[in-house]
């Protein structure tokens, strides 16, 4: 009986020392939540092609069922100087700025990718982008989304642009030749490099 019992504490002794101290999570519940990781971020990216949608209709009801109520925006530029500046506006006075923008004109801001983290409550979503105006270039840059989950749903919280006129060509170029446009990415661009 005492060989049996010795096999047996050995066994115990062994399975005590596969698991990892505070590896809780099973292959199954690893599986779940990366599968709600995704589907976050598929969220996430959905409700930034959504806004860009009502965005291109001067929709602004739906532009403002997206943000969250405190949601700030920022942009980002080179003055003539060469010095970066920073501007901050209002979401209900871009809203109004967009009511103001005459029918004959028309805008498009093209999307060339998504890098997306979602970790919980909040998600972060990079897009650089090329914008046209009348079917001519006119800026590019990178788009900076942070989102925070209001019950449901994602809301967009704090956005933060670049925004440049030159080189712009090139951008777009780099841009289409990383692959399929709105690709999501499991890690950021290099944005330094372009």
């Amino acid at each position: 009986m005492k060989p049996n019992l010795t096999i047996l504490a050995l066994f115990f002794f062994g399975i005590c020392l596969a698991q990892e101290p505070g590896d809780k999570n099973t292959s199954a519940e690893f599986e779940i939540e990366e599968n709600e990781k995704a589907a976050a971020r598929d969220a996430a990216v959905k409700l930034v092609e959504d806004f860009f949608v009502a965005f291109h209709k001067k929709d602004t009801a739906a532009m403002r069922e997206f943000a969250h109520r405190d949601v700030v925006m920022r942009s980002v530029a080179v003055d003539t100087a060469g010095n970066n500046t920073v501007t901050t506006a209002s979401y209900s006075e871009f809203l109004k700025s967009m009511t103001s923008i005459p029918e004959s004109a028309k805008f498009e801001e093209r999307l060339h990718s998504f890098a997306v983290h979602a970790s919980g409550e909040l998600a972060s979503v990079l897009t650089p982008y090329s914008m046209y105006i009348n079917e001519e270039l006119k800026h590019c840059g990178v788009n900076s989304f942070q989102l925070v989950k209001v019950g449901e749903e994602w809301k967009i919280l704090y956005l933060i642009d670049t925004r440049r006129s030159e080189g712009c060509e090139e951008f777009e170029a780099r841009e289409r030749s990383g692959g399929e446009t709105k690709q999501v990415l499991d890690k950021a661009p290099d944005f330094d490099n372009q």
